[in-house]
């Protein structure tokens, strides 16, 4: 006769176990925890009360399984019908995200690409101002030094020097100019940027990584390589009559294991 150890939900949806369950495991307890293995008798009756305990095991984990099953049966229509309706609408979002993801990746590259240029620009403009501040001051050099000859003024020279540095100085305003227009680009992008954000989600930057040699990653940093043993794989090699394998210690012992009582 089967012994039904769980007993049906109540009203109140809660699952308990019948009192001769609970009755059983005190006394197959109190039957185990005394028992000290010394001698051939103490041996054949730890190995009949184990035996016992396992057959106990047995019945609670058939019992157990029987119990569980409609609910299961349930889950597992549940989780059929979940997994039927989703999958488009994954698929259909995660396509979505991949589209939104790659459009946010070429902005960026398009942001890069204007910044270097923003950039170049710049160094271009402080090079040509340096240059138009160099020849502003030879101009004034060179008109310093005509003034300082005691020869009569040549009035060409010094129109030609007086052109020469108005022209240095209206280049370098006009550089000055564009490096406004530059700072002001920069300005407005930025706020462009910052009102153009997706809503409704997040945008982050991932990394996508490409392990291309795990040895010399292991030997760079040996925390940026996760390293377990497979303990079946050493198993099979002492198995197959490996005596000795590097960075394992092994020994065999015996382990017994009782069968349940019929």
């Amino acid at each position: 006769m089967k012994l039904q150890l769980f007993r049906p939900p109540s009203t109140s949806g809660e699952l308990t176990l019948i009192p001769e369950a609970t009755k059983l495991k005190a006394e197959l307890l109190a039957l185990a925890e005394p028992i000290q293995v010394t001698t051939i008798e103490t041996r054949d009756n730890a190995i009949e009360i184990a035996g016992k305990i396992k057959s106990h095991l047995k019945e609670f984990e058939a019992n157990r399984v029987e119990v569980k099953q409609p609910f299961w049966d349930i889950c597992l229509q549940i989780d059929g019908l979940k997994k039927e309706h989703v999958k488009e609408l994954e698929a259909a979002a995660k396509r979505l995200d991949s589209t939104v993801g790659e459009f946010e990746y070429k902005c960026e590259q398009e942001r890069i690409r204007q910044e270097n240029e923003l950039r170049r620009q710049q160094e271009e403009i402080a090079r040509k101002q340096r240059e138009a501040e160099a020849a502003a001051k030879r101009a004034e050099e060179e008109a310093a030094r005509a003034a300082l000859e005691p020869t009569l003024p040549n009035v060409e020279d010094e129109l030609e020097a007086q052109n020469r540095k108005e022209q240095a100085e209206a280049e370098a305003k006009r550089l000055a100019d564009e490096q406004i227009k530059l700072d002001q680009q920069r300005q407005q992008r930025a706020q462009e940027e910052a009102v153009d954000r997706a809503g409704g989600g997040s945008r982050r930057m991932e990394i996508v990584l490409e392990i291309t040699d795990i040895h010399t990653l292991y030997a760079f940093n040996k925390m940026l390589v996760k390293m377990e043993p497979n303990e079946s794989m050493i198993k099979g090699f002492i198995n197959n009559g490996v005596a000795e394998i590097p960075g394992v210690k092994w020994t065999k012992r015996p382990v017994f294991s009782t069968n349940g009582a019929r």
